[in-house]
């Protein structure tokens, strides 16, 4: 179950958010899902995250969606001679953070990502675990102070702008 910690967050960030056009493409926190049952194999925790928001567009990080998820899952793996071997049965792609994504173990429920290194993330040999759950990963690296190393976002980034105007920083 998610907590009211996460919900309160996305009822004020949805508060928050500018109508205007150019923002919503990059800031969205959209309405929960109704077609969760849509969505095949995936971590219990990402199921309950979209009973609250089906997705989110912060900035870079993006957490996909009930419709688009499923058919995210060729990130799970990656093409052959890739230095982190990935696989279906142990990993749930959830998202991408500038481009690279991000997943769901799903043996413990912890977030990983690939750091920025300069490379394509599956030629990267660096893979590391980010926070120990979906919710403290939306808490504490989205909507909260590690933001910007999370994304290497500026401080003139739309998103910072909005998680300090709401406390968050």
């Amino acid at each position: 179950m998610i907590s009211p910690e996460v919900v309160a967050v996305v009822e004020a960030i949805r508060a928050a958010l500018p109508s205007e056009r150019e923002w919503s493409m990059m800031n969205s926190m959209p309405a929960p899902s109704m077609a969760t049952s849509t969505v095949v194999d995936a971590p219990p925790t990402y199921i309950e995250f979209l009973e609250v928001a089906d997705g989110f567009i912060c900035g870079p990080a993006v957490l996909f969606d009930s419709q688009t998820v499923t058919g995210m899952q060729f990130y799970t793996e990656p093409p052959e001679g890739s230095a982190i071997p990935l696989n279906r049965e142990d990993w749930y792609c959830v998202g991408v953070i500038s481009d690279e994504p991000w997943f769901i173990k799903r043996a413990d429920g912890s977030v990983w990502t690939f750091p920025d290194a300069g490379v394509t993330w599956w030629m990267s040999d660096r893979f590391e675990q980010v926070d120990t759950s979906l919710e403290n990963f939306f808490l504490n690296e989205v909507c909260g102070p590690s933001y910007l190393r999370l994304t290497g976002a500026l401080r003139g980034d739309q998103w910072w702008q909005l998680l300090g105007s709401l406390g968050r920083l």
